[in-house]
């Protein structure tokens, strides 16, 4: 994550606040051509747990302890894929790697998937402005 979402996670954490990401998976765009390094470098972590570049995506953001997220499921299969998202642990070094892409080139990716929707959130405005 990025500066900003770190502080955003942690605040929420502190004030038992929870975060909902929703469409966690920037609606399919993470795997496309455009973001090649993100998707390659969720296929290797995911490699190392027998799990999707999916999975990993999801897993590094239910990690942190106030996320939840609400992946789309269109069908049965997405649905197994995204419970696969549970039940395992990235280790910090792969969490800190996934965070640590910066060829991330568009706010709606950036948006979607690293700041998991908290810019817009009542809470974390409220915190701003104090």
């Amino acid at each position: 994550m990025r500066d900003v979402e770190d502080e955003m996670v942690q605040f929420c954490e502190k004030e038992g606040i929870t975060l909902t990401a929703y469409s966690p998976l920037a609606r399919g765009e993470l795997f496309s051509g455009r973001y090649e390094t993100m998707r390659q470098h969720l296929e290797y972590v995911g490699r190392k747990h027998g799990k999707t570049a999916t999975q990993v995506a999801l897993n590094y953001l239910i990690r942190h302890k106030p996320v939840v997220v609400i992946p789309k499921a269109a069908n049965k299969s997405h649905v197994l894929e995204n419970i696969g998202s549970m039940g395992f642990t990235i280790s910090d070094a792969d969490a800190e790697s996934i965070g640590s892409i910066r060829n991330i080139r568009s706010r709606k990716l950036a948006g979607r998937f690293a700041s998991l929707f908290l810019k817009h959130t009542s809470a974390w405005a409220a915190a701003v402005q104090k």
